[in-house]
């Protein structure tokens, strides 16, 4: 809504927040659902993975429903600019989800955190990107750069929390791979704090994506520091037996959206 608003100058359309709404759930969930296949139950795991492996069958169904009801809202109401666009996006999620669970050798070269920001990103900002001949490419570009790097420290962010529980899972992951994790992921946060603000300064990216971009690298930071200063992630309350339910790790969530929700509670769309 917010990339709409700022490059298109008008409001997101219904149809375009249900179509990315619902494109995003179904990377999303194939991609659990594949990661559900391997899922070895009788040792520690997140109770997301759980939640998948045990409601697998009603999860497949449901995907199938919400791709053909995406379709429909797509051919039925997507311009062809659109549709060009979408084909890209498409084609980057399908190149993700096949790389991050049948080609690991890939995803060792380009970390699967670093495909989903390039994903998401592309995804938020598609609207403004098929309607580019209107905007600035280059300073969407860089928001739109900006927002990947984000999307993934997000990833980077749960990889921390999640470390104990990839290990015993064997699931790929840039964490596990990387000594010094939580000191090079507060520098890279950093870095990208400063870059924000300098280019927003510079007026290389619209200042209300800048702020929305701070605020979320703030939020995240404070998840780092609480799964560096706690024990959260060896010492978690067992929901399900060997499934683990990490509280802090809401808050991954809640910084990505937390600033473009209160610019939509104060009437941002409006203004």
């Amino acid at each position: 809504m917010i990339f709409t608003h700022q490059f298109c100058g008008r409001p997101a359309a219904g149809y375009e927040v249900a179509i990315i709404g619902m494109s995003i759930w179904l990377v999303y969930t194939a991609d659990r659902l594949f990661d559900s296949l391997r899922l070895d139950a009788s040792v520690p795991h997140s109770l997301r993975h759980r939640f998948h492996h045990d409601h697998r069958g009603g999860l497949t169904v449901a995907w199938m429903i919400v791709l053909a009801m995406d379709t429909g809202m797509i051919v039925r109401f997507a311009n062809e600019q659109q549709l060009r666009w979408g084909l890209i996006a498409v084609g980057l999620a399908i190149a993700y989800v096949w790389t991050a669970q049948f080609w690991r050798a890939m995803d060792r070269r380009f970390p699967k955190e670093f495909q989903i920001g390039i994903v998401f990103a592309f995804g938020t900002s598609l609207v403004a990107w098929s309607e580019s001949p209107r905007v600035d490419r280059l300073e969407l570009l860089i928001a739109t750069t900006l927002a990947a790097v984000l999307f993934a420290l997000n990833c980077l962010a749960i990889g921390i929390a999640e470390l104990e529980l990839d290990s015993q899972q064997d699931f790929e992951s840039l964490i596990r791979r990387m000594k010094g994790a939580h000191k090079k992921w507060f520098a890279a946060a950093t870095a990208v704090a400063i870059a924000t603000v300098g280019l927003a300064w510079g007026g290389m990216i619209p200042m209300l994506i800048a702020v929305c971009l701070l605020v979320s690298d703030a939020l995240l930071a404070l998840l780092v520091w609480m799964l560096r200063r706690s024990a959260c992630c060896s010492a978690l309350p067992v929901v399900k037996p060997a499934a683990r339910f990490l509280g802090p790790v809401v808050l991954a969530d809640f910084a990505l959206v937390a600033a473009p929700l209160f610019w939509l509670t104060v009437g941002g769309v409006s203004g």
